[in-house]
């Protein structure tokens, strides 16, 4: 794979061609807009990214999406394509983000809160941005204080979805202590029993083997890529 189609992948949401619409928890996202950032963590396979780009889709909201690699363990590559996923969506916009220059290296963090300053000025509601795969980044790295740090600057613009395997790291426990940041919890991301009937429908499976579907569901305890895998 190129540079440019890795680079392309980063900054592009999911296809979502017949993905079932998960109206229960797209209700939950809308509860949790309450606070400007919201964690989604769920184990591998519950259906977090499609979920979180399946609810921009149904309520029409644009986005900025970024997905994590080991790569942004390295806060200039991190800040560089951020800065063009944000001109991505905003080609005419003619002054450029801040560049991470050496002279920066001896305060990352007011980098940071300068850099989130100017995406939220370019960026505003209805925009969501969206950091997909953060367990991809090393609790041991600056990334995630870099980006508590900067999200802080955005609460007042736009929204914020951080979706990962894990829950969030003790860099956040500030966000979450002042309701800056709320959580979805993975165990509402497992199917309800008519969720995997729906699920199955969707996918073509006749009403006939519906019963068996049920069965399934218990089998795998609604977890979405355990129940496809199963069909």
């Amino acid at each position: 794979m190129s540079r440019y189609d890795t680079t392309l992948t980063k900054l592009t949401p999911p296809r979502l061609e017949g993905v079932y619409e998960r109206r229960r928890l797209y209700n939950e996202l809308d509860r949790l807009k309450r606070s400007p950032i919201t964690w989604v963590a769920a184990p591998a396979g519950s259906g977090k990214t499609t979920l979180v780009a399946s609810y921009l889709a149904a309520r029409k909201l644009p986005c900025v999406w970024y997905r994590i690699d080991s790569g942004d363990d390295d806060p200039a590559s991190f800040f560089h394509h951020l800065a063009l996923a944000v001109k991505k969506r905003q080609p005419r916009t003619r002054r450029p983000l801040p560049s991470l220059r050496p002279e920066h290296a001896g305060d990352l963090v007011a980098f940071a809160r300068n850099f989130f300053r100017e995406v939220g000025r370019r960026l505003q509601a209805p925009y969501v941005l969206v950091f997909d795969d953060l367990q991809e980044v090393s609790e041991k790295r600056p990334l995630n204080e870099l980006l508590c740090a900067g999200l802080t600057e955005l609460a007042a613009c736009i929204r914020v979805v951080l979706v990962s395997r894990a829950e969030p790291p003790r860099a956040f426990a500030r966000l979450r202590a002042n309701r800056s940041l709320a959580c979805l919890d993975g165990c509402k991301l497992k199917l309800h029993e008519q969720e995997s009937r729906a699920v199955a429908r969707s996918l073509g499976v006749h009403k006939s083997r519906l019963p068996h579907v049920s069965q399934l569901h218990r089998q795998v305890e609604g977890w979405m890529a355990g129940l496809i895998l199963l069909l």
